[in-house]
């Protein structure tokens, strides 16, 4: 029996496909945001513009295991160390989420 390689491959990708979870993506969506302007006005002056990253902005996330990636770039000398500048966007993030959700600390080395 010969197989329709388009076909086939449209029903992989239809199975793959992330309008399942949209009610929780517009959440982690908006919740996105949400962080990405807490921390444009935290560090208004020491950061440029916050900016979408990763595999569901590249839209190549697939099923149901997927992060919503948010890059924010700091300017060279905002903090005095590398560390002090994680320390801080740790603790500014923790304090602020630590009743809605698990902020981890990676351990900055």
């Amino acid at each position: 029996m010969a197989v329709d390689k388009k076909e086939h491959l449209e029903k992989v990708l239809e199975t793959h496909r992330m309008a399942h979870v949209d009610k929780l993506l517009d959440k982690y969506k908006s919740k996105r945001e949400e962080v990405r302007d807490a921390l444009t006005e935290k560090y208004a002056a020491k950061i440029y513009t916050p900016f979408n990253s990763g595999s569901f902005k590249k839209h190549t996330a697939i099923n149901i295991k997927f992060d919503l990636d948010l890059v924010a770039p700091f300017k060279r000398n905002a903090f005095d160390t590398l560390e002090k500048m994680f320390d801080d966007v740790y603790e500014f993030l923790y304090e602020k989420y630590k009743d809605e959700a698990e902020v981890k600390n990676r351990k900055f080395r």
